[in-house]
C-alpha cells in the first residue's frame, strides 16, 4: 500500500458513517420545525448527498475499496434518502404510500446486495441506479428546502412534492429489476 493509499483508506468509510449519523439529526431538525433547525437539517442532507458522490470516487481513485465499504455505503445511501422522506412525511408533505413504496424497494435491494456480499459476490449498481440516486437527492433537497423559504401552509402544496416524487418511485422500482435478475441468475 502506497503512502497516499494509506492516508486515504479510511476516508470513504468515514464518509459513509457520517451519512448514517446524519440521518437521525436530519429527522430531529425537521421535527423541530424552526427555520434554523430546518436549515441545519438541509445542510446535513446536502453534505450527506455530496459525501455519497465522494466516497466511491475516493475509494476507486486510491484503490482502497473495502468489504466494509461495499456493505455500509449502500446502507448509508438508503438511510439518508429514507430519513429525508420520513421528515417530509412527518411534515405532511408526502403520502405514506410513497414513503413505503420507496422504502420497500430499498430494503429489498439492500438485503439482496448484503446476501451476495456475504458470498464475496458483488451486485454493482447500474448507471440507471446511480442516476436514480442523483434524481432522488436533488428532488429531496428541493423538497427539504421548500418549507424553509416559503411561508405557505404545507397542506396547500402537498401535490407538488408528491408529483415530484412519482418519478422517483417509478425509477426506484425500475432500477430494482437488474438487482433481482443478478441475484436470482447467480444464485445457484
Amino acid at each position: 500500500m502506497t503512502r497516499r493509499q494509506s492516508r486515504a483508506r479510511f476516508i470513504p468509510n468515514i464518509l459513509s458513517i457520517f451519512r448514517v449519523l446524519a440521518c437521525p439529526l436530519i429527522i430531529y431538525f425537521y421535527d423541530r420545525g424552526t427555520p434554523g433547525a430546518m436549515w441545519a437539517g438541509l445542510i446535513l442532507f446536502i453534505a450527506g448527498s455530496l459525501s455519497d458522490m465522494l466516497d466511491g470516487k475516493i475509494a476507486r481513485a486510491y484503490k482502497v475499496e473495502s468489504r466494509l465499504g461495499r456493505i455500509i455505503d449502500p446502507i448509508a445511501d438508503k438511510l439518508l434518502v429514507l430519513s429525508a422522506l420520513y421528515a417530509l412525511f412527518a411534515m405532511d408533505m408526502i403520502f405514506l404510500w410513497l414513503l413505503v413504496g420507496i422504502m420497500l424497494r430499498d430494503v429489498l435491494v439492500t438485503v439482496l446486495r448484503l446476501v451476495k456480499t456475504k458470498s464475496d459476490a458483488v451486485i454493482s449498481p447500474t448507471v440507471w441506479a446511480k442516476g436514480k440516486t442523483m434524481y432522488q437527492m436533488i428532488s429531496l433537497g428541493v423538497l427539504l428546502f421548500w418549507p424553509i423559504v416559503l411561508d405557505v401552509p404545507l397542506s396547500s402544496f402537498i401535490s407538488l412534492p408528491n408529483i415530484l416524487l412519482y418519478p422517483v418511485l417509478l425509477m426506484t422500482w425500475a432500477t430494482a429489476i437488474p438487482y433481482f435478475r443478478a441475484f436470482f441468475s447467480r444464485r445457484g
